[in-house]
């Protein structure tokens, strides 16, 4: 007899529900995913498949104030298999497994076993269907070209303007830019989709360290980059990109900037290319509060844009590149 089969997800449709709900859930969903003995701590970051010598965790917990992170093991159920390496590791580094029934304590004892709940999951599912098949889509089907591509704006201010010309200078064909563990950045950071596409703009603002949302302000540029994204959230675990941005060499937990996006540059204009030093914009318009968000969450958080938005965006950016090109020949 043959069967049709009837699993549409494989185990790491709870990687993601876990990992986004310990991040953004409600105070009672994230105690409900968590270990009585940790309802006091605050999640720092989650680290992703994370390997330890011969072992990989599924995902690896950091709190604030703690150096070691807490491995996880997620399971279907109790049926599922788990190695005695698993189960070892676990044990040596107070993990605890995470199902949708409860592990036999005669069988695996001293880890804690926490129980999903199944109506949260189904929530979470339905929530999340149309992002869940999109992803689908272009990871399986390579169909990341579409009319449902997103948009985005990042507004590079200080600092991030020369760790941006250093990253240019040091991977001009392998571009990829890092996000601060900012609670608004990293929820528009897991937004993002491969194919999607980005203007990353050196933004001067004129008023500070924070930028308001008054739309009749302007604002001036020393340039800008078009981007398509190539690859969208992960954490880089290697020292060399993973630490490009960082002062020293911290460990994952400690670093200001792990949350990282690549992508490739379509398009770019620089001032001083012709002779600038700086050009206006003119008024933000109804950009104000997508600047202000980018600029004041995170030191250069990604805002979403519309469509309309961002056509009207782009026109206004190439014209005034013709304009300045023309002026510069002339």
């Amino acid at each position: 007899m043959k069967k049709i089969n009837r699993n549409a997800f494989n185990e790491k449709i709870i990687h993601r529900y876990i990992f986004e709900r310990l991040y953004f859930g409600d105070k009672n969903i994230v105690k409900k995913l968590l270990p009585k003995r940790l309802h006091s701590l605050k999640i720092n970051l989650i680290e992703p498949e994370s390997s330890k010598g011969s072992y990989r965790a599924d995902l690896n917990i950091y709190f604030k104030g703690k150096n070691v992170g807490i491995p996880v093991e997620v399971k279907w159920n109790s049926s599922s298999k788990i190695g005695d390496n698993q189960i070892t590791y676990l044990k040596d580094n107070n993990g605890f497994l995470i199902s949708f029934d409860d592990y036999d304590s005669t069988k695996i004892s001293d880890i804690d076993s926490i129980v999903i709940d199944k109506n949260d999951f189904t929530n979470w599912i339905q929530n999340n269907i149309s992002k869940l098949t999109r992803e689908s889509l272009i990871y399986q089907a390579e169909l990341y070209e579409s009319q449902s591509n997103q948009f985005w704006i990042v507004m590079l201010r200080g600092t991030a303007r020369e760790n941006w010309d250093r990253m240019i200078k040091n991977y001009p064909k392998r571009c990829f830019w890092a996000f601060q563990q900012h609670s608004k950045a990293l929820k528009n950071i897991f937004e993002i989709q491969k194919g999607d596409k980005c203007l990353f703009i050196k933004g001067i603002a004129n008023e500070g360290m924070s930028m308001t949302r008054d739309s009749k302000l302007k604002i001036e540029y020393n340039g800008w980059y078009l981007t398509t994204i190539k690859e969208p959230y992960y954490m880089a675990l290697d020292e060399n990109r993973g630490t490009f941005f960082e002062e020293d060499n911290p460990t994952i937990n400690e670093r200001r900037w792990p949350h990282f996006i690549d992508f490739e540059i379509n398009e770019s204009f620089d001032c001083k290319s012709y002779g600038l030093k700086k050009y206006m914009f003119g008024k933000r318009g109804n950009l104000s509060n997508a600047l202000a968000d980018s600029a004041n969450y995170g030191s250069g958080t990604p805002s979403a844009l519309t469509i309309n938005q961002w056509d009207s965006l782009i026109d206004k950016l190439h014209y005034q590149k013709e304009q300045i090109i023309t002026n510069y020949i002339d």
